[in-house]
């Protein structure tokens, strides 16, 4: 009797591991789903931001492109933590100081984009891509220049390559300020 109730204990205690690891994965998928929401806002609020930024300087966007883009955002409310996603943990807040693409999660894509009124197509033209998920081949967040965010998968790619699929997802490749977009993107992919 004794050896059946040691027994009994001792697989008790080796299936505990095995019955916490289940609740566990799926707390790192509802966090996991937090951090994209929050990420969504972010790109919700920049996007809200810029087209106010438009609003004010005659529909014209930041002309800076990249982080020096969105540091124009800083009076509209920018704060340096709205522009990093939670778990971006290469990027260091700017803390008031310069901000470059050392500062930021974003890649800003709106001085390829200039004035938003002159837009064919603003729900398919990207103004902000998350560039943390590109590395890892995960899902990335894009502000487009309506203000709608949306949430695509992509393997390991860089700025310019979620530009080129986006492009010819939109069926508007024609469009002369796809061009723009994949030379801006480019260039952002050269400063890392």
């Amino acid at each position: 009797m004794k050896r059946i109730l040691l027994f009994t204990a001792l697989m008790g205690f080796a299936c505990m591991p095995l019955m916490a690891a289940g609740p566990m994965s799926i707390l790192g998928k509802v966090q996991r789903k937090g951090q994209e929401q929050a990420v969504a806002n972010n790109l919700k609020q920049l996007a809200t931001m810029l087209i106010m930024y438009a609003g004010d300087h005659n529909n014209r966007l930041p002309a800076a492109a990249g982080a020096a883009g969105l540091a124009e955002l800083r009076p509209y409310g920018a704060s340096d933590k709205l522009l990093i996603v939670p778990y971006d943990y290469v990027s260091k807040a700017a803390n008031g100081d310069k901000l470059t693409e050392a500062n930021t999660s974003y890649a800003y894509l709106g001085n390829a984009v200039g004035e938003l009124n002159k837009i064919r197509k603003p729900s398919v033209i990207p103004l902000i891509i998350e560039k943390t998920s590109l590395k890892e081949g995960g899902d990335v967040q894009i502000a487009f220049c309506d203000g709608h965010v949306a949430l695509k998968k992509f393997g390991p790619t860089t700025v310019a390559g979620v530009v080129k699929t986006l492009m010819k997802e939109s069926g508007s490749e024609k469009d002369p300020v796809w061009q723009k977009l994949i030379e801006a993107a480019a260039a952002l992919d050269a400063k890392k």
